[in-house]
Formats: structure tokens, C-alpha cells, sequence
């Protein structure tokens, strides 16, 4: 008899924790940062090559910062469960990941990190695999060119023109189909640059949708989206091999 009770609750316990794994999240918000404020940001050291920039260099453009799950009212829905974190889970994305979700901070690394902390703060309340949650964040930024829908309408990485924010914002969602929030961060003058987009996306991670709550976020009257090149990353010499996987915990 006590053996089935303690199946019983064995069983109740999985499925409690299967649901809390997703059922508490509405939507994500896909944010995607602008490597060329992240750069002149006063608040870091400036920005570095990641270890593995020689064998995948990325293109001069929008990087995935993450892939965050969140409820209607505006609060982030996180560590939903504890697990360990497999790189090797991975394998097949390794190569995009490090194009499109590469770390930039100083002192250099491989990103590895970053990813661990999204998947076990975000990507365990998704209900999604530890693979099928970064493959569904690569499918998102390869759908979304930002920087192509902020040209379309005349918006131009510049050290020396500023945008408006609203004007910033309403371009996206016309380019977009969609509204996003738009946070800025400070350069070493006090001034105000477009930082990090918001996109919002369904539940099932695959649809840009209108946002069923924006992010408060303050850029002043005027922004910059300040220029970039990776000539601004520092060069750190590294003898990381990025074909070798090594399963974290």
C-alpha cells in the first residue's frame, strides 16, 4: 500500500513539474542587441572578440541577447525548474550559435556561459529541449532582419545622426507587422543609443506578435545607433577549440 502511495505521488510530483516547466509563461520576448552600442557603452570596458570569432566571424549586425519567457502582466517567468545544462545538446547548432549569439564581453569567452544562464533562468519554463529551445531562437533572428527593416525606412548606423525613439519604434512595426520596446543604454557623453529591441513572440516561439505588454524603457527625446565594425572588438588570443564540447553543469 505505501508503495503505491509513494508511486502515486511520484507520479502527481513529474506532472506538477512537467506543467510549471510552461503553463505560467504567455509569450516571449526575443531580444536582439545592437553590438555598436554595447561597444560605446560607458558602463563596460569596452567589447572583445569571442574566442571563437577567427573560425566563426559574425556579420556587423543585430546579435541575439535572448530568448526570455514572460506572463501577460509583465513579469518574467524564470527558473521554473533546476537542471543541468549540456553543451553537447547543441552540437548541431554550434556553429550558428556562435554567429548569432556570441558573447562580446570582456575578457573574451565563448559564449558558453551566456547560454547557460538562458537556458536555466528562460528555456526551462519554455517546455521546449535544451535544443529545440535555442534552435527556435536561431529560426527567430534568421526571420527578423532588423537592421534591414531599420534601413528600409532610412534609419542608418551613425556616430553623428540621431533618430527619435517613437520614430525608431513606429518604423519597426510597420517594417515588422508588429510593436516592440526599445531599450537605450548611455555613452561616455551622457547621450542616449538604441541598445536592445524587443520583439515579442507566441508561445510556441515561431510567430512575431504585437506585444501583450511593452517594457518601460527610456531613450530620452533623441538616440543614436551608433556605427560598428568588428575592427571595434579587441583582439584576445585564446587557445579554445570550439569543436571540442564539454558538458556543464
Amino acid at each position: 500500500m505505501a508503495r503505491h502511495i509513494a508511486l502515486a505521488f511520484l507520479v502527481l510530483f513529474l506532472f506538477c513539474a512537467q506543467n510549471i516547466a510552461y503553463a505560467d509563461f504567455d509569450f516571449y520576448y526575443l531580444v536582439l542587441e545592437w553590438p555598436g552600442s554595447y561597444c560605446k557603452d560607458c558602463t563596460v570596458n569596452g567589447c572583445c572578440k569571442p574566442t571563437t570569432f577567427t573560425k566563426y566571424p559574425f556579420q556587423e549586425d543585430f546579435l541575439i541577447k535572448g530568448l526570455y519567457t514572460y506572463s501577460d502582466s509583465g513579469q518574467a517567468v524564470t527558473k521554473c525548474y533546476t537542471t543541468r545544462f549540456y553543451v553537447n545538446a547543441l552540437r548541431n547548432l554550434i556553429g550558428d550559435l556562435y554567429v548569432q549569439w556570441p558573447s562580446i564581453e570582456c575578457p573574451s569567452n565563448n559564449g558558453v556561459s551566456q547560454w547557460r544562464d538562458a537556458w536555466r533562468n528562460y528555456g526551462v519554463c519554455s517546455g521546449l529541449n535544451e535544443t529545440a529551445y535555442f534552435e527556435k531562437a536561431l529560426q527567430l533572428r534568421k526571420k527578423i532582419n532588423m537592421l534591414s527593416i531599420l534601413k528600409w525606412k532610412g534609419i542608418f548606423p551613425s556616430d553623428l545622426i540621431f533618430y527619435i525613439p517613437l520614430y525608431v519604434e513606429t518604423a519597426i512595426k510597420f517594417g515588422l507587422g508588429a510593436d516592440v520596446g526599445i531599450q537605450c543604454s548611455t555613452n561616455k557623453w551622457g547621450k542616449y543609443q538604441i541598445d536592445e529591441i524587443y520583439v515579442c513572440v507566441d508561445k510556441t516561439a515561431s510567430k512575431v506578435i504585437n506585444c501583450p505588454v511593452l517594457p518601460k524603457f527610456s531613450c530620452g527625446l533623441i538616440a543614436y545607433l551608433p556605427t560598428f565594425s568588428n575592427s571595434m572588438l579587441k583582439d584576445a588570443s585564446s587557445s579554445f577549440d570550439p569543436l571540442k564540447m564539454v558538458t556543464s553543469k
